[in-house]
Order: C-alpha cells, then structure tokens, then sequence
C-alpha cells in the first residue's frame, strides 16, 4: 500500500482506542510515537522500520541516501545485565554517532547499529563481533549483595578477611559466565550425611565471582569460583562476543512463528492454563543462580 494509505490505516487504529480511555485527559490511549515524525517535526512522516527479536528487543530505523541505519530508538532488553566493555569517549570505529535520546548506551547502540547492517545484507544471520576489541575480554555483569543467597556469593571470599575488607549486605559485586563444555570438579564432602538424599555434586559449571571492579583485567584476575573458592581461569570464560552471539536469535515464544531461524510475520499462539503459581518479578532472580545467560542460548552462525 502506498504511505498515505499506510499512515491513514494506523491512525484509524490508534483512533478507535478513544472510546477505551479511562482518563481525565482526552484522547486515544494508543498514540503514534515521536520517532515516527523527521527532525522533531509534527509534520513529516518518514518512514520507519523495526528490526524485532522478540516483544521486547527491536530497534526502531529510517535508511538514509546509501541505505545505511539511522537509529531512532532501541531496546536495551537482554543487555541491561551487562557491564559496559567500553567507554562512551571509546566507541567503535566506522559508526556513526548515535542519535540524542534513543534509550540505550554508546556500546548498546554500537551493537545494534552491526545488527542491523548484519539484517540488511545478504546474511541477516552472521553477525561479526570483532568490531572492538574490548569485546574479546569477559563479560562482566555487576550485582548487588541485596539478599542472604546473593551475599552467600562472596563466601569464600570473605572468610579470613577484616570485616572493613569484606563485601557486606548490599555491596556490589560481579559475575562472570563460564563458557559452554567447561566444568569444574567440586569438592569431596567431609563427611556425608546419611539423611541426605541423592548423590554428590561430582562436575558442575563454574559460577565464577569476583569482588566489584570497573576494569574487566583486575576483576578477572579476582576471579574465584564461589562453590569451590578456587581460582578461575580467563580462558574458562565467555567474552562479550561470545555472549552476545546468540542474542538476535534469541526465540520468541509467546507467537508461534518466533523460534530461533523463524522470520516475517508472528501468529498468535492458544495457551491453556494448567496451573496457577505466583512467581513475583523474575527479572530480579535473573544471574542468582550463577548459570543464567539473559541474552539467550540460540544456534548461531558466528564468523
């Protein structure tokens, strides 16, 4: 259809939402958003386009004269967790700066900025993450001590140490991923107690810890893992590249349709409920458990 039709047909959905508005102020409760229009005008449309993962991870573009993306709002979802590898005054080369106010950070939008020059070439799918260097270090993501378990992280690290040298009750500290295949050998019990159940934890992943650092080469050299206490090694760990490999095909399944190589058109998928369970809000469990990768763990063709 052509724009006009186009933009006449999406204000009459936004214009049928008015009779639903609950509120004192008038008007739809749907409305069309600011990114739409050029240069903060309230004239002229452009048009828009989004590249969209999942409900929550899209970006928001218009193509300038050579077809390249400028972007005008993205979605820091699946990357929130992560410390920042880089400085803002270290951005990657060859980008463009970013737009003011587009809901992310230099290092988020330099990510989505290859996305989507990844989504407009021939091989939507390979995505080369070698961009800058600072994505070959570990992937560090920072957390707070905000309850027993997660203080528990910090154990081994505490133990023996000044109580002023400790990390205590909602200090900061930072995670690492082990990479996939690596394990580690947990220790051999002291003494077994007969009333427990089921058998000793023989190889497990590492959940690797480190006591909070800005800079990547200290925390890592920090490293422990919080089971054993022992030592991790840099190579046992994924590095920023490495844990956003997966990230833009990471599956959608509220639709059917949205599975990791699935393109075009969501279809809406018929749930029936079995059970109800109150689980409160789980992004604030996300990492707890030391093994959790929020950006996802999809197949990738990775170069």
């Amino acid at each position: 259809m052509s724009r006009a039709e186009f933009r006449k047909r999406a204000q009459n959905v936004v214009d049928q939402f008015t009779a639903l508005n609950p509120y004192k102020k008038p008007g739809s409760i749907l409305q069309i958003e600011d990114v739409n229009y050029a240069g903060g005008t309230s004239e002229l449309l452009m048009p828009l386009y989004v590249f969209a993962i999942s409900a929550k991870r899209y970006a928001l573009f218009n193509l300038d004269d050579q077809g390249k993306p400028i972007i005008r709002k993205a979605s820091a979802h699946g990357l929130g967790h992560l410390m920042a590898p880089y400085r803002e005054d270290d951005p990657a080369s060859g980008i463009p700066d970013p737009l003011r106010g587009i809901g992310v950070s230099r290092w988020q939008y330099d990510y989505w900025y290859k996305l989507l020059e990844a989504g407009l070439s021939d091989s939507p799918r390979q995505l080369s993450l070698d961009y800058h260097p600072k994505l070959q270090v570990p992937a560090m993501s920072r957390y707070g001590a905000t309850s027993p378990k997660m203080l528990d992280w910090m154990k081994s690290h505490n133990e023996g140490r000044d109580y002023k040298d400790q990390i205590k009750p909602f200090g900061f500290m930072v995670s690492f991923t082990a990479r996939d295949g690596v394990y580690a050998q947990a220790p051999e019990p002291a003494l077994v107690d007969p009333g427990k159940r089921g058998r000793p934890m023989g190889k497990y992943p590492p959940k690797p810890s480190a006591p909070f650092e800005r800079d990547p080469a200290k925390a890592v050299s920090l490293a422990f893992d919080r089971i054993t206490g022992e030592p991790v090694d840099q190579s046992m760990l994924k590095t920023y590249a490495e844990a956003l490999a997966n990230y833009h095909l990471h599956p959608e399944d509220k639709f059917e349709g949205g599975d990791y190589y699935d393109s075009g058109e969501t279809r809406r998928r018929h749930v029936k409920a079995e059970t109800v369970g109150l689980i409160g809000k789980e992004a604030n469990h996300v990492g707890e458990g030391g093994e959790v990768d929020p950006t996802g763990d999809g197949v990738m063709e990775f170069i």
